[in-house]
């Protein structure tokens, strides 16, 4: 299909959840997309196919160190936030899954190969939000 690498990681289905991960991003940076449906790693279609898809970037979070990436997702209200680093994005959900959302994709930015690339060392979910952060 492409040459376009990424991940996928299957989470249990959550209407409202917190997906969180440690990354780091020395290249072209990745596409944070949360789902409901299995979107193979290389497809170039998953932002447009994902209520949530948010590209990080070098640039905008501070290439080369480590960052606590966190997006929770709330269907009934139909919003959700990311942030990173000093990162902070607010949108609204582009469709409401029946069952809620239950696959991060991490898919790199880069059209091409890219040495640098993104790391991530760990990854997280769980249902409901932190009571001390609001959508």
């Amino acid at each position: 299909v492409s040459d376009r690498q990424g991940i996928v990681w299957n989470f249990p289905a959550a209407r409202k959840g917190r997906f969180e991960a440690e990354c780091r991003v020395d290249g072209d940076g990745f596409r944070l997309a949360l789902t409901d449906h299995w979107i193979n790693p290389c497809d170039g279609t998953n932002p447009q196919m994902s209520p949530v898809a948010v590209d990080i970037t070098a640039d905008r979070i501070g290439g080369g160190r480590w960052h606590r990436l966190v997006c929770e997702w709330d269907e009934d209200r139909g919003a959700f936030t990311v942030s990173c680093g000093d990162f902070r994005f607010a949108g609204r959900l582009a469709a409401l899954p029946k069952f809620g959302l239950s696959y991060a994709h991490l898919q790199t930015l880069s059209e091409s190969c890219d040495p640098k690339g993104a790391y991530f060392r760990s990854l997280s979910m769980s249902a409901g939000t932190d009571p001390r952060e609001t959508l």
